[in-house]
C-alpha cells in the first residue's frame, strides 16, 4: 500500500512538472537546454512496455508517415543540419501528447492534470496583463526592460517605436506569435465554459493579447476557426 502511494505521489509531482515545463516553455532553459527536454528524457525511461505506446489509427500512421518522410529528405536537403533539427522538434512535439495520454490512465489523473494546465495559463495571461498595461515584463522576455536596453534597440528604432515594443505581451513565451498561438489554442476552453461571465471575460482578454502581441495570422485564423465550427458543428456556445 505504502508503495503504491509513493508511485501516485512520484507521478504526480512528475506529470505536474511536465506540465509546468509545457506551459512555462522558454522560461525553464539553459542556452538551448530546455526543462522540458530533460522531463521527456526522464518520462521516456519510466515507460513500461507492458501495454501499447501507439494505437493503430490512422493519427499513428500519419505521424510515422511524416517523420519517415522528413528523415528521407536528408539525401537531397541542401542544409542538412535543418532537416535534423527541424525532425527533432517534430519527435518532441509528438512526444508530449503521447506520454502525456500513455502515463494519464485514469478521469481522476486527467481532471486534475487539466485543473494544473489551466491554472498555469491562469498565470500566464496575469503576465499578459501586466506587460499590456504596465509594460513589465519577466526578466527572460526579449522585450523586457533589463534585455531590451542591453542591445543596439534604441539604436535601429525610433523612441516611438522602442517605446511600443515594450507593451507587447510575450508570457511565459519568448516570441509573441508563439503566446498569440497558444493563446488562440486555449480560447475554445473559455467558449465552452458554462458560467456566461467568465466565457465572455477570459475570450475577451485571450482575443485582446493576441491583437496585442501583433500576430495577425494567429488572430484571423482562430476567427475563420471560429466560423468553421459555427456553421459546420454548430456547438453549444454559439
Amino acid at each position: 500500500m505504502v508503495k503504491k502511494s509513493m508511485h501516485y505521489l512520484k507521478k504526480k509531482y512528475l506529470l505536474n512538472l511536465f506540465c509546468i515545463s509545457l506551459v512555462l516553455g522558454s522560461t525553464l532553459r539553459f542556452y538551448k537546454l530546455y526543462l522540458l527536454h530533460i522531463i521527456i528524457v526522464v518520462f521516456l525511461f519510466l515507460i513500461k512496455f507492458k501495454r501499447p505506446i501507439f494505437q493503430r489509427n490512422l493519427t499513428s500512421i500519419f505521424l510515422f508517415t511524416t517523420i519517415g518522410w522528413y528523415s528521407i529528405t536528408i539525401f537531397w536537403a541542401e542544409a542538412k543540419i535543418d532537416v535534423f533539427r527541424y525532425l527533432l522538434y517534430i519527435l518532441i512535439c509528438s512526444a508530449i501528447p503521447i506520454l502525456l495520454n500513455y502515463f494519464i490512465n485514469s478521469m481522476h489523473i486527467y481532471k486534475k492534470v487539466f485543473k494544473f494546465l489551466g491554472l498555469l495559463f491562469f498565470f500566464e495571461i496575469i503576465v499578459c496583463l501586466f506587460e499590456i498595461t504596465i509594460g513589465l515584463h519577466l526578466p527572460t522576455s526579449p522585450y523586457s526592460h533589463t534585455r531590451l536596453y542591453q542591445t543596439s534597440f534604441e539604436e535601429n528604432y525610433s523612441p516611438l517605436i522602442a517605446n511600443s515594443i515594450k507593451y507587447v505581451p510575450t508570457g511565459f513565451h519568448h516570441n509573441p506569435n508563439n503566446l498569440a498561438l497558444t493563446i488562440a489554442c486555449i480560447i475554445p476552453f473559455f467558449l465552452v465554459n458554462k458560467n456566461y461571465i467568465k466565457r465572455f471575460l477570459f475570450t475577451i482578454i485571450g482575443l485582446t493579447i493576441i491583437i496585442c502581441a501583433g500576430s495577425r495570422g494567429v488572430f484571423l485564423a482562430f476567427i475563420f476557426g471560429y466560423l468553421f465550427n459555427s456553421i459546420v458543428y454548430k456547438p453549444k456556445f454559439i
